[in-house]
This record gives structure tokens, sequence and C-alpha cells, in this order.
């Protein structure tokens, strides 16, 4: 899983730039509105990987705080075991 992870993470940006390489070729060979309508793709390319990249890193952010927060939670029941029952509430209404 983690050669994956690390394969992905440096495939995915070398393929984006694969395709704004392309792009730029293409605009070169094939000047006027086609050029033009290449561009406006290669645009809208690369702001929707940003986007995506924004949305990975909150995920992954959303992640981490709740893996904080259960673990957190596992350690105040513990030390403190009458917080048990409240900690089996929080999860249900989770």
């Amino acid at each position: 899983m983690l050669l994956h992870i690390n394969c992905t993470k440096l495939f995915f940006p070398f393929q984006l730039q694969v395709l704004i390489d392309d792009s730029a070729r293409l605009q070169e060979t094939y000047p006027g509105g086609n050029a033009d309508q290449i561009a406006q793709q290669q645009s809208v390319v690369v702001e929707n990987w940003g986007i995506l990249q924004e949305k990975a890193q909150q995920r992954k952010d959303d992640l981490q705080a709740a893996e904080d927060f259960f673990r957190f939670m596992a350690a105040v029941c513990l030390f403190c075991p009458i917080y048990v029952f409240f900690f089996d509430n929080c999860i249900l209404s989770y």
C-alpha cells in the first residue's frame, strides 16, 4: 500500500506535466482557434488538478483530526472509566 501511495504521488504530477507539454506542442502545431481551445482545455485541467489537490489535503486533514480525537478519547477512557459512558454516546451521535 505504501508503495502505491508513493508511486501515485510521483506519477500524477508527471502525467499532468506530460499533458501540459502536449498541450503546448499542439498549440504550436494547430494555431488559431484550435490553439485557443487547447489552451482553454489545458487551463481547465490545471485548475481542476489544483482543486483535487486541495480536496485531497482537506480529506487527509479531516482524517487526521478524527484519528487524534479518537486517540484522545481512548486515553481519557483508559484513565477515567466514568467517561466510557460519555464516549460511547459520543460515538453514536458522531
